[in-house]
């Protein structure tokens, strides 16, 4: 498995709790898992969603989310200042949110096919390609 299929965003990260979800965020990493493909997570998703979570067993999940075979920790990528500049203005167009912005920079820049799944479809207004799912609990 080398390619990506889908980039979880922070939402999509604290959904990963096996219950029931307009699409289940586990559906979707069984369903690359048959495509032979990889998932996600961008190291500022996860810090942003451990930060956030509220209930321990949150937390449990997330360990488990990151021990799936085709499920990967994706450390932000910036090594040069044009791509730190490229950076700054996902942020800014997409509401000063820096984990939001490594979810759809990671997903618009590494292929043409990859889906940033999120429970906020609506905040990423068309700048990536979202799968939307159910809310976070």
């Amino acid at each position: 498995m080398t390619s990506y299929r889908f980039v979880l965003d922070t939402t999509a990260v604290l959904a990963y709790d096996g219950s029931p979800t307009a699409i289940d965020v586990g559906e979707l990493i069984a369903e690359a898992s048959t495509e032979q493909r990889m998932v996600g997570v961008p190291s500022l998703c996860l810090t942003e969603a451990m930060r956030a979570a509220s209930k321990p067993e949150q937390h449990a999940h997330m360990r488990l989310l990151l021990g799936l075979e085709n499920v990967d920790l994706m450390p932000l990528d910036l090594p040069t200042l044009e791509s730190c500049r490229e950076f700054a203005d996902w942020v800014d167009d997409l509401g000063a949110r820096v984990d939001r912005a490594a979810a759809a920079y990671t997903a618009t820049e590494w292929a043409d096919d990859i889906y940033v799944v999120s429970a906020e479809p609506e905040a990423y207004r068309d700048l990536a390609p979202v799968i939307a799912i159910g809310g976070a609990p």
